[in-house]
């Protein structure tokens, strides 16, 4: 069974949220999703790869005018795996340039179990 729960939180200047984040979410702007902090977390992630090593992570939103990162190819490998490492500091302003939604529905999925046959049970 799944249940639906709907967080809202408090916009400025009483909380931090935002209906859209302040750097291009590309899963938004192209699939037409509603906004969420990890889609902006990835296009800001896309777009430090794309201008350190000039190709698209595949594991992230590519676009029609990037190549995609070939990871077999070693100088290629090095840039991606260590960009983290070489500019930790554009990363970290990617999660101040990506807020939390001021609305968000999220669904958990809730499990039972119980054993079979059960006392109550009748032929």
């Amino acid at each position: 069974m799944f249940m639906q729960r709907e967080i809202i939180r408090l916009e400025p200047p009483h909380g931090t949220c935002d209906y859209r984040g302040s750097t291009t979410d590309l899963y938004t702007k192209n699939y037409n999703t509603t906004y969420s902090k990890l889609s902006c977390l990835k296009s800001c992630y896309q777009t430090i790869v794309n201008r350190y090593c000039n190709c698209s992570w595949p594991m992230y939103y590519i676009s029609d005018t990037t190549n995609v990162c070939n990871l077999t190819d070693h100088t290629v490998d090095t840039c991606t795996a260590g960009l983290t490492s070489a500019v930790p500091d554009e990363y970290a302003t990617c999660d101040a340039l990506c807020p939390q939604p001021c609305n968000e529905v999220e669904y958990d999925m809730l499990s039972s179990s119980a054993a079979w046959p059960s006392e109550k049970y009748e032929v």
